[in-house]
């Protein structure tokens, strides 16, 4: 691929697939571990008691940390992935023009 232009079509799709894939995997070590953790420190009783653990609770935390961590992870990622391809992309431009 040395020497070959890269489409701006195929960056936005790396950029996106590496913000997405970036995003769901950081949102869901975030949201896991603090919701093992709230799970453990149980504030006021409300994530178990002597019946079990009110899965209703752990859901619900697990899901408030995930979507915005996922929404704010993916965008950070894209901002970056789409700088560094840029780069990348302006670097071979400039090596593919023809010397005077």
């Amino acid at each position: 691929m040395e020497g070959e232009l890269i489409k701006p079509a195929t960056i936005l799709l790396r950029t996106m697939g590496f913000a997405l894939v970036l995003g769901a995997a950081v949102a869901f070590v975030v949201a896991a571990c603090v919701s093992a953790w709230e799970w453990l420190e149980n504030p006021g009783g409300i994530f178990r008691d002597e019946t079990g653990t009110n899965w209703g609770f752990v859901w619900d935390t697990a899901f408030s940390w995930f979507l915005p961590t996922f929404a704010y992870v993916a965008v950070a990622g894209a901002a970056l992935s789409l700088c560094y391809c840029g780069v990348q992309w302006l670097r071979n431009v400039r090596g593919n023009e023809p010397e005077d």
